[in-house]
């Protein structure tokens, strides 16, 4: 591991990475983790999100989309159907705009809530799939 100053980091500042939404809340590049108790909203504001990026849309929650973007959804709280039943419901709630299936293709979600990323072999497949 290795570790800088921040008087070094601050005489050479690093490439800027850029941002799919906002100004900086979703980096370009590398992964974006949300972690939190069951039924605060991680699921509904993931895949939301993914479809705002998918189809670029102009704005998500108030910030600017900078897409459009492919999303990989890796979850381990809810079944498949439950998945299922919630981007109907978000995509039927959108006014005036339907997804192609061109977009949603851009968004892919593991089939299995048993895989872990603390499991080896789960994140050298996953680490595989999105580098």
């Amino acid at each position: 591991m290795k570790f800088i100053t921040l008087d070094t980091l601050l005489a050479n500042p690093p490439e800027v990475v850029g941002s799919l939404w906002g100004d900086s809340l979703l980096p370009r590049k590398g992964l974006t983790l949300l972690h939190s108790g069951s039924k605060v909203g991680k699921s509904i504001a993931s895949v939301n999100l993914a479809v705002a990026g998918a189809c670029a849309l102009p704005q998500f929650l108030g910030h600017k989309i900078h897409g459009p973007f492919s999303t990989m959804i890796f979850q381990g709280e809810i079944n498949l159907r439950g998945i299922y039943d919630r981007v109907v419901t978000m995509i039927g709630n959108v006014p005036g705009y339907t997804p192609t299936h061109e977009q949603l293709s851009k968004i892919v979600i593991n089939e299995e809530r048993s895989n872990r990323l603390c499991d080896d072999a789960t994140f050298l497949e996953f680490r595989a799939e999105v580098c």
